[in-house]
């Protein structure tokens, strides 16, 4: 299982009245819920999660609150209208929580960056907000995300293995040169690319994403690709991604741009492949 953890930071009034009924519990304080979450990942750890996952959609915004983040806290949890700006700033202060969390566990915390989830309403309101019909958002704001980083890498127990997923195809080298940037002695691929994803998961997406992190990041230990977990059928993208992954590989070492080794070809499908996402899952 993986933690799909949108709703501890998007919708805290809905996520702490869930916990509340769930744990049977009261949630006042940020305290409170910041407990209530640590039940909850523990429960998820103990039945073998390593993963969790965040959308941070077009528009996303990391910055420090203004004010108190326990104060904003509780005047959401009272009713009160949080503006703009303090959403962000709680939203920002709980990722960054919950960023230290995952760390002490081990998990690795995938970032899916840059969707634009409202284009047609009518469409909204028949399929509902997870229906699809949603578009490519604008270039990610590097500042915003490297300042995030480096809030986690500094958190009381570092960071934790970052993945990051890019909607728009603009940001793959931006996404895939920030992995040397925090690197770490015995840490492989700490900050690395995520595979092409959602409407980049095709055949052009997949090759684009591998030219650029052979170029700008590490080819190696690139964790391969991933899985909806909303659907069974998905499986098969994983074949899909080996057929175009190999490919891709060949081509490069037919025409000379590689000189490397058949063995040393097939140590690196495989590590792409499968044990690179083993290692993350520590089996």
């Amino acid at each position: 299982p993986s933690l799909r953890g949108d709703g501890l930071t998007d919708t805290v009034r809905q996520t702490a009245d869930g916990l509340e009924q769930l744990l049977q519990l009261q949630i006042r304080t940020l305290e409170d819920y910041y407990a209530a979450i640590r039940r909850r990942l523990e429960d998820f750890a103990r039945a073998g999660c390593r993963f969790s996952d965040h959308a941070l959609d077009d528009g996303f915004l990391y910055k420090k609150p203004g004010q108190p983040a326990e104060a904003l806290f509780e005047k959401s949890r009272n009713g009160g209208l949080l503006t703009e700006e303090e959403k962000q700033g709680l939203s920002s202060e709980i990722l960054r929580f919950l960023s230290a969390e995952y760390a002490k566990l081990g998990w690795t915390m995938q970032l899916h960056i840059g969707a634009q989830r409202f284009t047609s309403s009518r469409l909204r309101a028949v399929a509902g907000p997870a229906g699809g019909f949603a578009g490519i958002g604008n270039c990610c704001n590097v500042k915003s995300l490297t300042q995030m980083l480096d809030d986690f890498e500094k958190g009381p127990y570092g960071m934790p293995g970052v993945i990051l997923f890019t909607l728009n195809p603009a940001d793959n080298a931006v996404m895939s040169v920030l992995s040397g940037s925090y690197s770490r002695d015995g840490a492989e691929g700490m900050v690395q690319q995520g595979p092409a994803w959602w409407w980049c998961d095709h055949l052009y997406g997949m090759r684009e994403v591998f030219e650029n992190l052979a170029s700008f990041g590490v080819l190696s230990v690139f964790v391969g690709m991933t899985t909806d977990s909303r659907s069974i059928l998905s499986f098969v993208r994983h074949e899909y991604f080996r057929r175009a992954f190999c490919g891709w590989l060949g081509e490069k070492a037919e025409k000379g741009e590689w000189d490397v080794s058949e063995a040393q070809l097939k140590k690196l499908v495989e590590d792409v492949c499968y044990f690179n996402a083993q290692k993350r899952l520590r089996l």
